[in-house]
């Protein structure tokens, strides 16, 4: 809780500025399943933003937070109580996607109490065409693995997956800054375009 939090970050002492607010919650009932088996709602993710945020804040002024620190597509739009499609939590909130409504959580929240409890919006992304698989692969892997880079960028390339539009994501996440939270910077802290190879190095470059 709050409490243990502040005393942690106090243990941590001068030398440990960024905090991450944990990883990944939209998979939390996958992966932590014995202590979350149930999955998240857009109302959980911010009450433990906005407590735990506050609470880093209290302990560190100076502390750079990291939030929500979410696994790729679907949980950029959805809570893991709705999957990766409309539902009800979703219309419970407007109907809107789940980083636009959580950004303007972080503004209003600044506005309301003065404390900005995340300062960084913090995303996963990972190809969902099978090139950040490890190994080499055959030619069609590897053009697939370095025309998908474009995924990160170009407004004018399409997933060649399931998602299936561009995802332009860097400029999709900064326009969603500017909209909904100006002046929060931007990670994008796990990523995977392949582990071997040529083509993986020059997709990582």
């Amino acid at each position: 809780d709050e409490t243990w939090i502040t005393d942690w970050v106090s243990h941590l002492g001068a030398g440990v500025r960024w905090f991450a607010l944990d990883n990944e919650p939209m998979l939390w009932s996958e992966t932590h399943f014995d202590v979350h088996p149930a999955p998240v709602s857009y109302d959980e993710i911010w009450a433990r933003t906005a407590g735990i945020g506050t609470a880093v804040k209290g302990a560190r002024p100076d502390s750079v937070i990291f939030g929500p620190v979410v696994w790729g597509w679907c949980a950029y739009f959805y809570s893991a109580a709705d999957g990766c499609w409309p539902g009800a939590d979703q219309a419970a909130h407007g109907g809107r996607p789940f980083l636009e409504w959580y950004l303007d959580q972080i503004c209003e929240h600044e506005v309301n109490t003065g404390v900005r409890p995340v300062d960084v919006l913090d995303i996963h992304y990972y190809p969902q065409s099978g090139q950040a698989l490890s190994g080499e692969g055959n030619a069609s892997l590897q053009s697939l693995r370095l025309r998908s880079v474009k995924d990160l960028y170009d407004p004018t390339y399409s997933s060649e997956s399931w998602i299936g539009e561009p995802v332009r994501l860097i400029p999709r996440m900064r326009d969603l800054i500017d909209q909904h939270c100006p002046g929060l910077g931007l990670a994008v802290t796990e990523y995977n375009w392949g582990e071997d190879g040529i083509s993986s190095a020059l997709a990582q470059a």
